[in-house]
């Protein structure tokens, strides 16, 4: 989400590109010297950003009351944990030709990473089979607004209108998920493992949801229960904590949790990283959080992918919540590389990627060691503006 009228490659839903595709790895051949002069500022700029840190006091007054990250030294559960979210999703055109999606979702199982993704939801028609994928595959989406753009002249109510239009597009996303989760065995909502094994199985079994969103199942142990048994048992179990836990049922958790599920958490991030006054009373009011970054490489702007990821990866921290924007053919598809280098060096550094959910849920699963209890979104210090 580029602000000031547009970063370059920025365009209308069905537009055509303007970034040239770019060998991996390597900047987008700059087509002018004015371009060639724009990104050297930016990314000029943006060593600066970096150079003064991104979690320092000052900035806590620039994003008040926004989730930028969570603190290690307060809520010691999120160490060796980032958040990973990728924004402006699933893809600007409707063609599943345009999408990398697809692409995006087999990277990501590739490093067992998982991911939030936020989508501009007047760009979901045409994709809701590759979003029902991320879903079952362990990932989970928010809210970004309907279209690609600043919202902070709205008026209250007409803002109102399209916060909640688009998370109802998100609902329905989720919704449909739900629905194939008995035939995908899903194990995860919102990327926030809830239950290790079901006390309905005589053995302990490892299930998961394949790339293709078949069911698996394994016993862990030899026995004499026939595999086709137990992948049935598998798919109930499964299917009972998805329902229990979209429908904030208790029970969802009651087997032994891989990490405190915690309450269901309704994520927003404002288009162009700009929130009004307006804005802010309709999140409140709505019991959405809103959540930036402390980890982000301003990709809109910047065609390079090696700039991108070594970037990040310079900003990557314990609790912290990373940003970068959907790759599409044609557009920003240096993002796919940067993507892959970025995952690569939180790899090497024994990183767990994880959605926002499942961040929080490790924030809140705990009392926080100082006697005043804060909550964990006053533990993050907004950073920057970043869009």
């Amino acid at each position: 989400s580029g602000g000031g009228g547009g970063p370059p490659g920025s365009r209308s839903p069905g537009g055509g590109a303007s970034v040239e595709s770019e060998s991996p790895g390597r900047a987008a051949e700059p087509r002018n010297n004015a371009e060639y002069i724009r990104q050297g500022f930016h990314k000029a700029c943006w060593r600066v950003v970096n150079a003064l840190g991104m979690r320092t006091p000052a900035h806590s007054l620039a994003f008040p009351d926004t989730v930028l990250w969570y603190d290690p030294k307060v809520f010691p559960r999120v160490t060796g944990k980032i958040a990973l979210t990728i924004d402006d999703a699933p893809c600007s055109r409707r063609g599943p030709e345009h999408s990398m999606l697809p692409q995006v979702l087999d990277l990501l199982k590739e490093f067992d990473a998982k991911a939030t993704f936020f989508l501009c939801t007047d760009y979901v028609q045409g994709h809701e089979a590759d979003l029902r994928r991320a879903i079952l595959q362990g990932h989970e989406v928010a809210n970004h607004c309907p279209q690609d753009r600043s919202y902070a002249d709205d008026d209250e109510a007409s803002f109102e209108a399209e916060l909640l239009r688009a998370e109802e597009v998100c609902e329905q996303v989720r919704a449909s998920a739900l629905s194939q989760a008995p035939s995908a065995a899903a194990w995860h909502i919102d990327g926030v493992s809830h239950m290790k094994g079901s006390s309905t199985m005589s053995t302990s079994l490892a299930c998961c949801s394949d790339s293709d969103g078949e069911a698996s199942a394994r016993r862990s142990t030899p026995g004499t229960t026939p595999s086709n048994t137990l992948q049935r048992t598998a798919e109930a179990a499964a299917a009972e904590v998805v329902a229990a836990a979209w429908a904030g049922d208790s029970a969802a958790s009651r087997s032994e949790p891989s990490t405190p599920p915690g309450p269901k958490v309704r994520w927003f991030r404002a288009p162009h990283a700009k929130m009004s006054a307006a804005m802010r009373r309709v999140v409140d009011r709505h019991g959405f959080k809103h959540v930036l970054t402390d980890c982000y490489a301003n990709d809109p702007w910047i065609a390079d992918a090696d700039f991108i990821s070594r970037t990040m990866l310079d900003c990557a921290l314990d609790g912290g919540v990373s940003v970068i924007h959907i790759p599409e053919r044609g557009f920003r598809e240096y993002n796919f590389q940067a993507l892959r280098q970025f995952l690569q060096g939180l790899k090497q550094r024994n990183f767990s990627v994880v959605t926002l959910s499942a961040l929080h849920a490790e924030a809140v699963g705990e009392q926080p060691r100082e006697s005043w209890a804060p909550t964990p979104e006053r533990a993050c210090q907004p950073g920057v503006e970043y869009m």
